[in-house]
């Protein structure tokens, strides 16, 4: 047994709970398996957006103890240094970009698993997209360097998403000669609570309360979130209404606060304006009980992908709520859980990602098949049980965390490298800084450019002793000490 601090972001799925999102789902499901793993599993959990954290759920059956955490990265920090004081913990399992920040920086050189459930910066990248400008860019980076450079394993959520991480982690220099032959990050897909079987609880909620007992339920549920094609989505949904009388729309969720509100302000004013509009059904975000009496009575759900990064390295957790709940779906098949997952397995119709045509021709003809007879529903949830369950997705952090241990370039004591620093080699050559010949502007001009460097900024931040030298230099060379740029003091008004 293991003695493991596990941090997250919630609100975890449970009674009551409305705005559960992927990083609730992620917590709850990691922390869950490695307590049935046998560890000794203490859980700290923040809330999503910064909400206070005294509305944080109940504390999770069988762990050693619950701890809400405080919103902002400085406060999240010093609580996570508590706890590790506190419980002396073999490991830590940090999830989602945020959380993996404040346990990078806290007071603990133990082994660090670092869980990103979805690729940060494609996603910056989406938000970037959505409101017009790059401005959450450059602190994006700010979050994911340092933890790049500390963390000794690393999980996605999709093998497309390992290789990207693979790819950062070898701009930040640990892909070297120390860890040849290791594995650094793991591929670990986002399953849900499989062990809860899903009961009605209110008969007639969704059938016969929001919509006539005798519709076809086309079903969306969860957030409106930066990667829906809600352009595609409206026009495959215009046609199934007007060739079905009894198709109806039914949306719970919607925008997402703190994140994205635009993609759903979009969709909900193209319904507005639709000769069918008293067939969009809009009910907001809902409990837990009332999101499964949906699954459980509604048709078809519907997921729309446009082609961005984030797509294609993410996943879409609300397709397995569907399937556990009897519901058939139609997706789109950019992301590897409908293409390499759950298509195969007959679990999901997928589309060619951007073809209305096809996605409105799937749609109906799904909505015409109905909701699944009982042994057929028993047959496809034995499917997710056997190949998405906890237990089968998350192996690798069942096996890392019986063991935990540091990165091999860690595990010396030493730092992981930075491939920046050979710019003190470009020195070397030039020549002594601050003696005068051939050579010195060439230095002065590289030197520049490095001060204006974000990234070189942040990797100074990261290497307080490559930074003392850097400043050296520049003082050698321009007969002065340096003032830090309004970058370098922005990054360090903020800590980083």
């Amino acid at each position: 047994m293991t003695c493991l601090l596990v941090i997250g972001v919630g609100p975890r799925p449970g009674p009551g709970q409305t705005h559960v999102y992927a990083p609730g789902l992620r917590l709850h499901t990691v922390a869950g398996e490695l307590i049935r793993a046998g560890h000794q599993v203490h859980a700290a959990e923040c809330l999503f957006g910064g909400r206070d954290e005294q509305s944080v759920g109940q504390p999770f059956p069988g762990a050693a103890s619950h701890t809400a955490l405080p919103g902002g990265i400085a406060a999240m920090t010093s609580a996570i240094s508590r706890l590790c004081h506190e419980h002396a913990p073999q490991a830590i399992v940090a999830l989602t970009d945020g959380v993996a920040l404040a346990a990078a920086r806290a007071e603990y050189d133990g082994p660090l698993y670092i869980d990103y459930n979805g690729h940060p910066m494609a996603e910056r990248q989406m938000q970037g997209a959505i409101h017009g400008n790059n401005d959450a860019l450059a602190s994006q980076w700010e979050y994911v360097l340092p933890v790049l450079l500390r963390a000794d394993r690393f999980a996605t959520c999709s093998g497309a998403q390992r290789l990207a991480l693979i790819g950062e982690l070898g701009a930040a220099g640990r892909i070297g000669a120390e860890t040849c032959g290791h594995e650094l990050v793991d591929v670990l897909r986002p399953p849900l609570p499989f062990e809860e079987e899903f009961r009605l609880s209110e008969p007639g909620r969704l059938r016969g309360g929001w919509v006539p007992a005798d519709s076809r339920v086309i079903l969306f549920t969860g957030g409106y979130n930066t990667w829906l094609d809600e352009a595609l989505l409206f026009a495959a949904v215009e046609r199934v209404l007007a060739a079905d009388p009894k198709a109806v729309y039914v949306s719970t969720g919607g925008g997402i606060d703190g994140h994205v509100t635009e993609v759903f302000a979009r969709f909900r004013a193209r319904t507005e304006s639709s000769p069918h509009r008293d067939r969009y059904r809009f009910v907001g975000w809902l409990d837990h009980e009332a999101y499964v009496d949906c699954c459980l009575e509604a048709d078809v759900g519907v997921m729309t992908d446009r082609w961005t990064l984030e797509g294609e390295l993410g996943c879409r957790n609300r397709l397995y709520g569907w399937l556990w709940g009897g519901m058939r779906a139609v997706a789109t098949d950019l992301a590897e859980i409908v293409h390499r997952e759950l298509g195969p397995l007959g679990l999901v119709k997928g589309t060619p990602t951007g073809d209305v045509d096809a996605y409105a021709a799937a749609l109906a003809g799904e909505l015409e098949a109905g909701r699944f007879g009982d042994d057929e529903a028993a047959r496809r949830r034995e499917l997710l049980r056997t190949h998405c369950s906890p237990k089968a997705y998350y192996q690798p952090l069942l096996d890392w965390a019986t063991s935990p241990e540091k990165a091999p370039d860690r595990s010396s004591g030493m730092r992981p490298g930075n491939p920046l620093s050979d710019w003190m080699a470009f020195v070397d050559r030039l020549g002594v800084p601050g003696v005068p010949g051939a050579g010195a502007d060439e230095l002065r001009i590289f030197l520049d450019r490095l001060a204006g460097s974000r990234a070189f900024q942040l990797y100074l931040k990261t290497n307080p002793d490559l930074a003392a030298q850097f400043e050296r230099v520049r003082s050698c060379v321009t007969g002065s000490p340096e003032k830090p740029t309004n970058e370098s003091q922005k990054a360090e008004d903020r800590g980083i």
